[in-house]
């Protein structure tokens, strides 16, 4: 009797064994699935180049111009920026980039790329291009058309693909006191962008004036002590 409950007890054990030997393996393929799911996404302007505020076939958007690339999150299409240069309305930056980026220099176009698991298939994106290395110097942004991701392995977008556009929509920026780069939060990009212009002046070619915070034509240690006493800051 006492041997065929040993081999009962044996059976079991081994059987628990092999149900949690498979659930670990389906657990391991469900993990592995996930990671999967992580897109590749090339994305730039190179088929045509992208236009200032002058207009298409006008002057073409400077190296170093700020280019945004954004998720349509709400799926109402593109929504305006909010004063500090960010998506709003339910949409969401997914990366940042600028003109000149890649292969394309002098030439209003760039190339870039950027790995996630935020977006996959059926999910839309565009990208906002500024007028202005700086959102907080930008006066003009313009949106490509909307384009659909169509793999959860690599998808290419070109928002030039079917033509350029330019940035024709006006923008003024709010920043609050000490954030530079207008990011909507002081920090040690703030700090960077203002030792990137040590002691340039007025009519320098490194002289930028949204990092000559006190406005005196000089950007010293007087800015930097500004940017510092702000440090941490954010939007309310």
């Amino acid at each position: 009797m006492s041997t065929s409950t040993d081999r009962y007890s044996c059976a079991l054990r081994v059987a628990r064994r092999g149900v949690l030997s498979v659930g670990l393996a389906v657990a391991w393929v469900l993990s592995a699935a996930a990671v999967a799911l992580a897109v590749s996404i090339n994305w730039g302007a190179a088929a045509n180049p992208i236009y200032n505020e002058s207009g298409l076939g006008g002057i073409l958007l400077a190296d170093g111009s700020v280019v945004q690339l954004i998720w349509d999150a709400d799926q109402d299409g593109t929504d305006p920026p909010g004063t500090d240069g960010l998506p709003q309305g339910g949409d969401q930056l997914l990366d940042t980039s600028y003109i000149g980026a890649g292969a394309f220099p002098n030439t209003g176009r760039f190339s870039d790329s950027w790995n996630t698991n935020v977006v996959g298939t059926g999910n839309r994106i565009y990208i906002r291009a500024w007028n202005a290395s700086s959102l907080s110097l930008a006066t003009h942004y313009g949106d490509s058309p909307l384009a659909t991701i169509t793999s959860n392995v690599a998808f290419t977008f070109d928002c030039t693909a079917s033509g350029s556009f330019a940035t024709l929509s006006p923008f003024t920026a709010t920043c609050i006191e000490g954030d530079v780069d207008c990011n909507c939060q002081v920090d040690v990009s703030d700090i960077i962008q203002v030792t990137s212009s040590w002691l340039a002046t007025t009519g320098d070619p490194n002289y930028v004036l949204a990092r000559d915070v006190n406005g005196d034509g000089r950007i010293d240690i007087l800015d930097l002590m500004f940017v510092s006493s702000r440090f941490g800051a954010i939007c309310l």
